[in-house]
């Protein structure tokens, strides 16, 4: 790509990694499911497999962003290519994120004043934040910290790739019809466990390390953290 880095490079590169992307899992998902290919048990382990790739896309976002990192604005389910390993000896899944199409990210990592101003954004999100909708509706806490990174990026470009990468990697909580009931792939507590592990995996500098608020507010949101079972999730 010396020469031509941002031309075909989606096509370039998905032409060299293994996998299927997440749109198309999905999609063979609903086909199968619709027509009656496959049993209940089979459209349930299915399902799994997809919640579990959607839980890996968006953990993910959330390390990279924690970590301070040079951001990709277009990190999308269909610029992921998947490849899911189940282990038979256990229950465990391994869930392989092979990344491409490199067209719209940032070559260099925030800067440690970017970094600062990103915390204080997200600092005064928790602050402004009810506790309940902190708890019980995580969509829309990301919702509205996207809005304010974004508005805040509105001045400084290196702040504003930030949720849109995130905006674009929670894109992978599609919807599936399963017995004729729509389900996401990752409810809240799907999507809190998400954003546990991503946090859990990131190395997060000092810039971007947030001061919980105070009081009982600050107590109550330790205690839930602590409650958000991973169950084992870890990046390797």
């Amino acid at each position: 790509h010396v020469n031509d880095f941002m031309k075909d490079s989606g096509n370039k590169e998905a032409a060299r990694v293994r996998g299927s992307t997440l749109l198309e899992m999905v999609a063979e998902f609903r086909e199968k499911s619709g027509s009656g290919a496959w049993t209940h048990a089979q459209r349930e382990r299915r399902y799994q497999i997809l919640s579990s790739v959607a839980f890996s896309v968006v953990a993910n976002e959330i390390r990279l962003i924690a970590s301070g990192q040079g951001k990709d604005h277009d990190r999308h389910p269909g610029n992921y290519l998947i490849e899911a390993h189940r282990n038979p000896g256990d229950a465990n899944t391994m869930i392989e994120l092979h990344h491409f199409d490199f067209g719209c990210t940032d070559m260099d990592d925030p800067s440690a004043t970017v970094r600062k101003e990103l915390s204080g954004a997200i600092g005064q999100v928790l602050k402004e934040t009810g506790l309940v909708t902190m708890i019980f509706r995580p969509n829309a806490v990301v919702d509205r910290l996207a809005s304010a990174l974004f508005d805040k990026g509105t001045y400084m470009p290196e702040v504003a790739s930030i949720p849109l990468g995130l905006l674009a990697a929670t894109g992978a909580n599609e919807r599936v019809t399963i017995d004729g009931k729509e389900r996401p792939l990752l409810d809240d507590k799907g999507l809190a466990r998400a954003f546990k592990a991503g946090l859990e995996g990131a190395k997060i500098p000092a810039e971007l390390r947030v001061e919980l608020p105070t009081g009982i507010k600050g107590w109550l949101l330790k205690r839930a953290f602590q409650r958000i079972d991973t169950k084992g999730a870890r990046f390797v």
